[in-house]
């Protein structure tokens, strides 16, 4: 006894063509629908398809770049900009990167009135400049911090040996006030 398959039924396990009516399409439109759709189902484990995007590999197909895609990928966007648009853009981002950065490490180096464009898209979160500037912010405070307690320690070292000799001052005002600065000295905090 054989088991014979019918010859009517055909079994079609390919995603890219699910009716036997329709014509299949080409090995180049199979491709595109799966570059587009590689991420939706397929993580290659199961077609044992290479994963690697062309563009990192290397291993692009030359005669694909020119092809337009099956789907129109920009429908969802409103605004178009010319090619002379985006390239104002970008040579005007390119102008102010260094000095968006500096104006995130050094804003007291900024000259009144000019204006650097940001790059920001939501106000309530930093850019990325911004925050790699917190550490730099905070160590110039830091030293900022120092060289004012360095010169309150300096006034200090200087003011005492005068204010001991005051104590020994025989008016009993001067002795008095003396003694309060020293006090005051002693207990300043940086």
């Amino acid at each position: 006894m054989s088991y014979q398959m019918p010859q009517n039924r055909t079994m079609s396990h390919n995603p890219y063509n699910p009716s036997p009516d329709m014509p299949m399409p080409s090995a180049k439109e199979q491709t595109l629908m799966w570059q587009q759709n590689s991420y939706i189902g397929d993580s290659g484990i199961h077609s044992g398809a290479v994963t690697q995007v062309p563009s990192l590999s290397g291993k692009g197909d030359d005669d694909m770049e020119d092809d337009p895609l099956m789907f129109d990928m920009d429908q969802g966007f409103s605004q178009n900009f010319t090619q002379d648009q985006v390239d104002d853009m970008n040579q005007q981002l390119s102008t102010t990167r260094s000095q968006r950065v500096r104006a995130a490490m050094f804003p007291e180096t900024l000259e009144e009135g000019i204006e650097i464009p940001s790059t920001q898209f939501d106000p309530q979160q930093p850019t990325a400049v911004q925050r790699l500037s917190e550490p730099s912010q905070m160590l110039k405070h830091a030293v900022v911090n120092l060289i004012n307690y360095q010169d309150d320690a300096d006034l200090a070292t200087r003011a005492i040996p005068e204010l001991i000799k005051l104590l020994n001052d025989e008016d009993q005002v001067v002795v008095s006030q003396a003694a309060m600065m020293v006090h005051q000295l002693s207990k300043k905090e940086a």
